[in-house]
């Protein structure tokens, strides 16, 4: 119809924009902006069929009235009722594409101030510290340690790198950091406990994030002297992996690098990376190991639960779908998993560009 070139011209004749389901009704049966938009909300809720109807007839008859074929008057609103169930908002697609161009435009020139801006904003949305720490690693920065010396509060740029900060440190207070900013520097590890008075718990964590390693790299070590208890004098110290875990669970970052590169080695060579596993083709069966995030049932229409999470390895993250029978058997293991990495097994499913998996088996990460 004519009256519509004007309002679909942007979108090449398709109805896109919950706005455009606005303006049709208006200009094609006359609805006041009020009824349009009543309309426009009814269609938006599949709760409401019944009343979709009775507008639909309405909407007819009034196009009808104002010389619109019927034929083409039916054709028009079947055209909204199809897309104004996940039309989208017009103000909002202008603002989500505002800030994807300014997020681009900051990842590819302040790469380092962008992740260290995102981290302290944290936590927000799907992706934990972990992860945007890994993704700022693949973009070729480093993230440096926490030091009680060199950190400030929070995640700062230093040399081009992110910085951890303190206030990172699981169960830290704001008045504890403080304390720690005005009372250094330390000469000994014994000079902080003497000068802070920190809590015990506090200082563990201090420890097994690695933050006293410009004082003594030891941190078994350390736990000792935390007891006062003079350690012996061969104490072996945590192993890479060790020390890695520790800082996953008192930072939520393992910050020596993803700790599934150091679970690489032991694993069978069956067992894809998440890279290797995207380039493999539709309906393969694969296991993959990684770290779960993001771990979610939302409510279905069945009412059955389907789980959906991404499985993160040192080199990616690929979304994976746990459908109610594989759930049914596996479902303890995802939500018992505490941060310990899983091995799923599952089928590929491909759209487009992007590579998904349907998992089948899954069981927890141990390598000897």
């Amino acid at each position: 119809h004519p009256k519509l070139e004007p309002i679909l011209r942007k979108t090449h004749g398709v109805v896109l924009f919950q706005e455009q389901v606005i303006e049709m009704a208006m200009v094609i049966a006359g609805f006041t902006p009020g009824e349009a938009d009543h309309l426009r909300r009814v269609m938006s809720s599949r709760k409401r069929e019944d009343e979709m109807q009775g507008l639909g007839r309405l909407f007819i008859r009034k196009a009808v009235e104002r010389g619109v074929e019927k034929k083409v008057a039916k054709t028009i609103y079947s055209y909204m009722e199809s897309y104004a169930s996940y039309g989208f908002c017009e103000a909002h697609a202008a603002a989500f594409g505002i800030t994807a161009y300014k997020t681009a435009y900051l990842v590819r020139h302040y790469p380092a101030a962008f992740y260290a801006a995102i981290l302290n904003c944290g936590p927000m949305g799907y992706y934990s510290a972990n992860s945007i720490c890994t993704e700022a690693r693949r973009r070729g920065l480093i993230i440096l340690p926490l030091d009680i010396h060199q950190s400030g509060a929070r995640f700062r740029v230093e040399g081009g790198g992110i910085r951890i900060g303190l206030s990172q440190v699981k169960n830290i207070r704001e008045e504890v950091v403080e304390q720690i900013l005005q009372s250094r520097p330390f000469e000994s590890f014994d000079d902080y406990l003497r000068r802070t008075r920190i809590n015990r718990r506090v200082t563990e964590h201090l420890i097994l994030s690695g933050a006293f390693k410009s004082l003594e790299r030891n941190r078994r070590k350390l736990l000792w002297l935390l007891l006062g208890q003079s350690p012996p004098a061969e104490l072996e110290d945590f192993s890479i992996l060790e020390k890695l875990q520790w800082e996953q669970k008192t930072l939520g970052i393992a910050v020596g690098g993803h700790l599934m590169s150091y679970y690489r080695d032991g694993l069978r060579e069956y067992v894809l990376t998440v890279a290797g596993a995207k380039a493999g083709r539709s309906g393969a069966r694969v296991w993959i190991a990684g770290m779960p995030i993001g771990i979610h049932r939302p409510p279905t229409r069945s009412g059955k639960t389907v789980v959906f999470l991404s499985l993160e390895d040192e080199t990616g993250l690929i979304d994976v779908t746990v459908f109610p029978q594989t759930y049914q058997t596996y479902g303890h293991i995802l939500f018992n998993s505490n941060s310990v990495p899983l091995l799923i097994q599952g089928r590929l499913q491909r759209r487009g560009e992007g590579v998904s998996m349907i998992a089948e088996r899954l069981r927890p990460l141990t390598v000897s």
